[in-house]
């Protein structure tokens, strides 16, 4: 074999593991006006909030069959997962503004408490390692901390500006808050261990509405459904890049072991394929109506788009 063969090969070896093709494999159709999506890889469940059902569906990652639904008391408009503890998050808001953090049990699907946690739409994520809850307030300008274990409101972490997505890297101790109605569109930075506000990172967004870690790079991810998407440097606390061509971009999620991301692109009916250490659009998917969040399971590779528009979730294999 020649020496020309050979690098022929050692370049086809070596872009091999960035190579990245999604195949839709099923649609499910869950309830109405479906807001978001959480995976859990420790057992290949997917859940589901829909707005106006006031449900949670809970899917069935090896069938994609709907095991059962939980009943939630408000609107949910964002959802997340403790992992370690099997318990599911809801943030949920009522026709008065007020926001509730609902948690259920993810084995029986029942409800084992509710938790006022402040006003407006609101987002929330979880630190599954410290047990805590945080849960964005965006008609007011406070981040709330839930003991997860005590079920409790613990701390009330106070910003310049309306917070808005969130989302925490449990390797180094840190939540990211995006904002809205700010004029450099900030996105602050915080301890999880102290709740210190560390610093801020300016950007030029103007809703900084969903938001995901990369944990292996310690990347962050924030899409603006005006501007596009952020891609920040955790290391430095800078913005690596902004992502423009996008349509209404919305739900963002990490994809595990690469340096990718997806997006919900609501305006185009698209999932669309961030690189992230460029960062630009690498791909594009066509999915059901209107897609506003999306979650990704590292472990049986799978995406999950959910589809607002036709109350459906689009499943692909990568």
């Amino acid at each position: 074999m020649n020496g020309y063969v050979l690098s022929v090969l050692a370049t086809l070896s070596c872009a091999c593991p960035f190579l990245f093709s999604q195949t839709i494999v099923d649609t499910i159709t869950v309830g109405q006006t479906p807001t978001g999506v959480v995976v859990n890889s420790k057992n290949n469940r997917v859940f589901v909030s829909n707005g106006q059902s006031l449900t949670v569906s809970v899917i069935d990652g090896a069938t994609d069959q709907i095991l059962g639904t939980m009943i939630t008391g408000h609107t949910p408009t964002d959802i997340a997962i403790n992992a370690v503890k099997n318990e599911v998050w809801v943030c949920e808001s009522d026709a008065g503004g007020n926001i509730y953090a609902e948690v259920f049990d993810g084995n029986t699907f029942a409800l084992l408490k509710s938790i006022p946690a402040g006003t407006g739409i609101g987002r929330i994520a979880v630190h599954p390692h410290l047990n805590r809850v945080y849960v964005a307030n965006d008609f007011s300008n406070f981040l709330t901390v839930i003991d997860g274990g005590q079920k409790k409101i613990v701390a009330s972490i106070s910003l310049a500006c309306s917070p808005f997505g969130v989302a925490v890297n449990t390797a180094t101790q840190r939540v990211y808050v995006g904002t809205e109605g700010c004029a450099s569109g900030s996105v602050y930075v915080i301890d999880a261990s102290t709740n210190a506000v560390l610093t801020t990172i300016a950007t030029t967004g103007v809703s900084m509405n969903y938001a995901s870690v990369d944990q292996n790079h310690n990347r962050v991810y924030f899409t603006d459904d005006v501007t596009g998407l952020y891609a920040i440097d955790g290391n430095t606390n800078t913005v690596i890049g902004q992502v423009t061509g996008l349509n209404k971009a919305h739900g963002v999620a990490a994809v595990p072991s690469t340096q990718k991301a997806v997006e919900a692109d609501s305006g185009s009916n698209r999932m669309k394929v961030i690189n992230g250490n460029i960062p630009n659009i690498g791909g594009s998917k066509a999915v059901g109506k209107t897609p506003v969040a999306v979650a990704v399971n590292g472990v049986t590779r799978r995406i999950y788009v959910v589809n607002k528009g036709d109350n459906t979730v689009t499943v692909m294999s990568y």
